[in-house]
Formats: C-alpha cells, structure tokens, sequence
C-alpha cells in the first residue's frame, strides 16, 4: 500500500520565502530610485517657472516704465534657488539675461534664460 503525502518541503518553503524576498528588495529599491528622480526634477521646474515669472514681471515693467527703468537684481527662491538678472538697454529693446542656480547631484549648475524685449 502507498501514502500519498501532500503539502511542501521544508526547503521549498524556504526557496519560496527567498524569491519573495529578492523580489521585495528589487520593488523597494526601484521605488528609492523613482523617487530621487522625481526629486531631481523639482528644482529645474521650479527654476524654469521663477524665469517665467521674471520674464513677465520685467516685460509689464518695460511696457509700463519705459525700458530706462530696467536695471539688474538679484533674488533668493525657496529650495536653495538663487536667480540674478542683468538688463542691458539696446537701440529700441531691451537685452534681459536671468540666471538660475540651483544646487544639483553633481554640483551647483546655472541655468541661463535670455530674451529681447521691446522698447516702447
């Protein structure tokens, strides 16, 4: 007469425990790295929509105080961003650089935004 014994082995358990374990940590550790990315790319949105508003800001002015009034400056934003912006008059425009700074995984980088605005 034969038994038949059903359920698993000891060492299957543990080769099933194992795989899930491997599995758990390849989850985790791709979720630390989408993270960080996500993190990453916070500052350059930030910076670009500080030189929107600048661009703007200094374009009302140009329109409203005529383009003499315009000058250079410097701003501190949230989250270690520093913007400094230079305005150089030319014949019947107006030269507008803003530079963005912002600290990055491999060090402090600017990102520079430049445009001509019209003189009135």
């Amino acid at each position: 007469m034969t038994t038949c014994r059903a359920g698993f082995t000891l060492v299957e358990v543990l080769l099933a425990v194992l795989l899930l374990g491997v599995g758990a940590l390849a989850l985790v550790g791709g979720q630390v790295h989408a993270t960080r990315l996500t993190a990453q790319g916070r500052l350059p949105t930030r910076a670009a929509a500080a030189a929107a508003a600048r661009l703007s800001d200094e374009s009302v002015r140009a329109a409203t105080l005529g383009c003499a009034a315009l000058g250079s400056g410097a701003a501190s934003h949230p989250l270690d961003l520093e913007e400094s912006w230079t305005a150089t008059p030319g014949a019947r425009s107006l030269h507008l650089v803003d530079v963005l700074t912002y600290r990055r995984l491999s060090g402090p980088g600017p990102d520079t935004v430049a445009t001509v605005l019209p003189c009135p």
